[in-house]
């Protein structure tokens, strides 16, 4: 996929000189006086940031000096390692011997590298970088510790390596060359499972069509078991590509823990607590029991209360409540629940506008009395409809059902867009193995992830496939650089094979402000989508998000603005139900004489090119 590398340098730098750069105690950075102050205090600009800082010494507004940081906090403190202004082309081995560093022209290229893009780095991270980067002194590895330096990553020979990889062709390029060559080997289990996983990975986005396909009887059993999990009656005759689009329309992007604690504090049931609410739990519900564990002789585990527990809790994760006889609560419990909610959605806002706009304005009226005042009749006015609205949202378990019935059967080109694109994104990162490692130190289930099989047909391959090790390579190389961070930031960069008419993938691209949990704000961020599209060709989709006021930018060759202007009422609408507000959308070309870069570039410089995107918005 083609896209501006002079876009990505330009496009977002108006937001840049609004973000904190983060310094430790130790570091050393170069800086430009912009502005002097009373007591020693100057704004300092540090590349596309500026610094408030006290200095020891006076210093000459317009003048560029190396700075040590003393102390960081609100006003960090700096001395000046060079008492002269630092010029493009001056020697630097006064500087490195200062820093206790050997003079070397590998150490004076690193360190002017550093210092050009005003990039903090402490002394002894400078070293393992030097020993690094003498060992390979290619461009791309110099480019590589740029990027890890600047975002306080780890340094090492493999996290490196991995950095300045060279990624050559997309995810979806290597799963069509690994079928390919899969098609010489013998079969097996493990091959055939593969070969399942790969055939599944890529996802097609396209416009809805009408046509209703058709499903088996397995598939619509499968369908059926699902809705009636989350508390939606389908039969035969129900209009399945309809409740889909309405199942995901429900949903709210919730993790797991906060939805599964939303539906306990609205239940009117609890699990058992203690070993006679388990005995009872177990004498009352022997058919739903043996539905999960058939081989289960419910007699046996009575008075096992760490087994009984386990097997209740692992039950209620696979049996509709509907189905269930649990424990009722009080009338105290059910009072401190709703208490409990109405306290977490005032300090979550956004989780309180998402469920907001999942109901009706009456609706909506009667959510907003209970905010305010959490009684017994507020909360059972609104109880009903957050029980169904919470039962609804899909766990991890149930996307991995859902996906590839939705991809076998066909009933994902019925969809709307935004809902497949949502069933590719959710797909992919269940799918691919991108969390493998951790899961394995959680001790998470597997659950035959893409990674995992890949590992698998690798080790018990007697020749090499390479086809086989280069998607193994991108994968691990996603997951080095899927999310960066520092104190204040987050960054979220990940390709993904979700086709939209040509054989690219589309790559995601997400900078903002990080909250007190360490989660991206929704409020503060930009978001780019790079595409290729069959008739419109490169096209870059561009979202500003300030204070939850939205600017779109639609960046094309072609004349599209006859297409946007009728689109822009429904977007605006959608947006305004999920709390956002679109300010404008506008069309403009790329600028002419651009060098162009294939989205394989585009998706290496995201890793290791410092003249790339690197806004805070």
């Amino acid at each position: 996929m083609q896209v501006q590398r002079q876009y990505a340098n330009q496009t977002l730098n108006h937001a840049q000189s609004n973000k904190k750069l983060p310094l430790s105690k130790g570091q050393i950075v170069k800086g430009t006086i912009e502005q002097l102050h009373l007591d020693q205090i100057a704004t300092i600009k540090m590349g596309h940031n500026r610094v408030t800082a006290k200095l020891e010494v006076p210093v000459e507004k317009g003048k560029s000096y190396v700075f040590e940081v003393i102390s960081s906090g609100d006003i960090p403190e700096l001395k000046m390692v060079e008492q002269q202004a630092v010029k493009h082309d001056a020697p630097l081995g006064a500087l490195l011997k200062k820093m206790a560093l050997p003079v070397t022209k590998e150490a004076e290229q690193l360190l002017r590298q550093l210092l050009a893009e005003n990039i903090p780095v402490k002394p002894q991270q400078f070293k393992v970088a030097l020993d690094i980067y003498k060992a390979q002194p290619q461009p791309e590895v110099k480019n590589a510790l740029m990027s890890m330096i600047k975002h306080q990553l780890p340094l090492s020979s493999e996290t490196v390596a991995s950095f300045s990889r060279v990624i050559t062709e997309s995810t979806a390029m290597l799963v069509d060359q690994l079928m390919q060559a899969l098609t010489n080997m013998a079969p097996s289990e493990k091959l055939a499972q593969l070969i399942d996983q790969l055939s599944m990975i890529k996802t097609p986005i396209t416009s809805p069509n009408e046509t209703t396909p058709s499903l088996t009887d397995r598939q619509i059993e499968q369908v059926m078991t699902l809705f009636n999990q989350k508390g939606l009656s389908i039969d035969h005759t129900t209009n399945i590509p309809k409740a889909v689009e309405q199942l995901l329309k429900s949903q709210m992007g919730l993790n797991e823990q906060t939805a599964q604690q939303l539906k306990q504090w609205v239940s009117l049931e609890r699990l058992p607590l203690n070993q006679q609410e388990r005995q009872t739990f177990l004498n009352q519900n022997h058919a739903q029991i043996k539905e999960v564990f058939p081989q289960v002789n419910v007699s046996d585990i009575n008075n096992e209360a760490l087994v009984s527990k386990e097997i209740i809790q692992a039950t209620v994760a696979k049996v509709s409540n509907e189905k269930l006889m649990l424990i009722e609560k009080s009338p105290t419990e059910q009072m401190l629940g709703t208490e409990k909610l109405q306290t977490f959605l005032r300090e979550n806002p956004s989780i309180y506008q998402k469920v907001s706009q999942q109901l009706t304005g009456n609706n909506q009226q009667l959510l907003k009395q209970f905010i305010e005042s959490p009684n017994g009749e507020t909360s059972q006015n609104i109880q009903q409809l957050l029980r169904q609205l919470f039962d609804r949202q899909l766990t991890q378990t149930d996307f991995k059902t859902l996906t590839p019935l939705v991809k076998e059967t066909q009933l994902l080109q019925t969809l709307p867009v935004e809902h497949q694109f949502l069933v590719g994104v959710k797909d992919f990162l269940l799918r691919s193995g991108l969390t493998y490692e951790q899961q394995l130190m959680d001790g998470s289930e597997q659950g035959g992830t893409l990674k995992q099989l890949l590992l698998d047909v690798q080790q018990s391959s007697q020749t090499k496939i390479p086809a086989l090790d280069q998607l193994i390579q991108s994968l691990t190389d996603q997951q080095l650089s899927i999310v960066r961070q520092d104190e204040h930031f987050i960054h979220y960069g990940i390709a993904l094979p979700m086709t939209t008419g040509e054989e690219q993938e589309v790559y995601l691209d997400m900078y903002g402000q990080k909250r007190e949990s360490g989660e991206l704000d929704p409020n503060y961020c930009h978001i780019a989508f790079y595409l290729t599209l069959g008739s419109l060709g490169e096209t870059i989709v561009d979202m500003a998000i300030q204070n939850r006021l939205i600017q779109v930018t639609v960046i094309n060759n072609q004349e599209v603005s006859a297409l946007l202007e009728p689109l822009k009422p429904q977007l605006k609408e959608g947006l305004a139900r999920m709390d956002y507000q679109l300010t404008s959308i506008h069309h403009r070309p790329f600028k002419d004489k651009e060098p162009t870069v294939t989205h394989n570039e585009m998706y290496q410089a995201t890793i290791t090119d410092q003249k790339r995107w690197d806004v805070r918005a």
